[in-house]
């Protein structure tokens, strides 16, 4: 059990203590409610260079790695379609500074047009290594295109291309920091070995004066169900043909989303998971395949995804309909469906709490389960998963793996259709 306690000051910045006097150690974790789904389709990749541009120093900050350095800690941060988080890890004793550093670049941060420069030159490069350089690297670019026509997921958080995030000026970043960096727009958590007393006075010192904004206030164009399948192939320099079949997964805080993550895990998982041993082992079908949920807070995606056996390279359309087929099977297998679900509840609950031993793990946490409007969900998650019944999974199998709603996306290798 995760005790913790909320505050928030005047200028609308939330604030979560967790205390753990075990520790010597305090995790600061501060979440933005800001990712690319808040940019203009022709401005993106906002988010995420601006995530980079916030290392570059403050006001009165130049260095800011120095100081964390010197604190003995260690930070990181990540953006995504839906959030902006950063941490900072330090002893104990110097909590201060982690305090001083993440409100100093919340209030002043310093944007010069070198560091800009620098900062985009070090984006494209890594959307050209992670997206065009490699095998595979722009699918995730497609099956987005493919599974979102209205909603801002269509696009990857780096941005939609190399062009974009060279066109963006200081001016937009600038907008895009005022718009969303500010204590009404964001979530803090602090955790270890400090005490709510303590934790309230220093959150209070270093970011009661910053200014509030306007929250973001989170509106997006939801999609419209498909009503029948859509289908996309695609010809690219791999090795191996792959299948990909996506559909629409729940909300993150929809009770069904605990539904659908334990049926992911059921089907592909691990080389234990009922898809992947039929798929990969008895058929022959794939030589490696996985199954998981991207899990947006709006609707993400449940994926399935496999490279094709290239000895028997069976046709696309017969893997679809052995997966179909392996799918209402599992669904009328009671006691297969309920030995895996046993398994694989197993499995979560205990990842789940062996996540809970790290502070950093806890502090995201408190900040992301709040940001879903529900901070108590560090504790009830396990119990969901825990609860959930075979008539559950059937029926998400059942409904919402249905063929109807399918986004299909055809990877061919160019050397195997030559």
């Amino acid at each position: 059990m995760i005790l913790f306690k909320e505050f928030k000051l005047e200028n609308g910045l939330q604030v979560i203590h967790f205390q753990d006097n075990k520790s010597p150690l305090v995790h600061i974790n501060l979440l933005y409610n800001v990712g690319s789904r808040d940019e203009n389709p022709n401005k993106t990749g906002l988010a995420h260079l601006l995530e980079h541009l916030m290392f570059s120093g403050s006001k009165h900050v130049s260095h800011f790695e120095e100081h964390v350095h010197q604190a003995g800690g260690t930070y990181n941060a990540f953006t995504n379609t839906d959030i902006t988080n950063y941490y900072i890890t330090v002893p104990s004793s110097n909590i201060e500074t982690a305090l001083w550093l993440e409100s100093n670049r919340m209030l002043d941060l310093t944007l010069q047009p070198s560091a800009v420069e620098t900062e985009k030159k070090i984006v494209i490069e890594e959307f050209k290594q992670r997206y065009l350089n490699q095998p595979y690297g722009d699918v995730t670019f497609k099956l987005r295109e493919l599974m979102y026509k209205e909603h801002p997921y269509r696009w990857p958080t780096i941005g939609k291309s190399e062009q974009q995030i060279q066109q963006i000026e200081i001016e937009d970043l600038e907008d895009f920091r005022k718009r969303f960096y500010h204590p009404s727009n964001a979530i803090l958590s602090v955790s270890g070995n400090v005490d709510v007393s303590n934790t309230k006075y220093l959150v209070n010192r270093y970011f009661s004066e910053i200014p509030s904004g306007m929250a973001n206030k989170n509106w997006y164009t939801e999609e419209k169900g498909n009503k029948q399948p859509q289908y996309v192939e695609i010809e690219r320099d791999v090795p191996q043909d792959m299948l990909i079949i996506a559909y629409h997964a729940p909300k993150r805080n929809d009770k069904m989303f605990y539904s659908a993550s334990l049926v992911a895990d059921i089907l592909g998982k691990t080389k234990a998971s009922f898809l992947y041993h039929r798929l990969v082992h008895e058929l022959q079908l794939f030589t490696e395949m996985s199954v998981y949920l991207t899990g947006e807070m709006s609707a993400g995606g449940f994926i399935i995804q496999g490279k094709i056996n290239p000895v028997h390279q069976f046709p696309y359309s017969f893997i679809e309909n052995e997966i179909s087929r392996s799918l209402h099977y599992l669904s009328q297998k009671r006691s297969i469906l309920e030995s895996q679900m046993t398994m694989f509840k197993n499995k979560a609950q205990t990842a789940y709490y062996f996540s809970q031993t790290k502070l950093s793990n806890i502090g995201f946490r408190l900040c992301y389960y709040s940001r879903l409007g529900n901070t108590d969900l560090i504790n009830l998650e396990p119990g969901y998963i825990k609860l959930l019944k075979f008539k559950e999974l059937q029926q998400y199998i059942l409904e919402e793996l249905d063929t109807d709603k399918r986004f299909v996306l055809y990877v061919k290798g160019k050397q195997s259709h030559a």
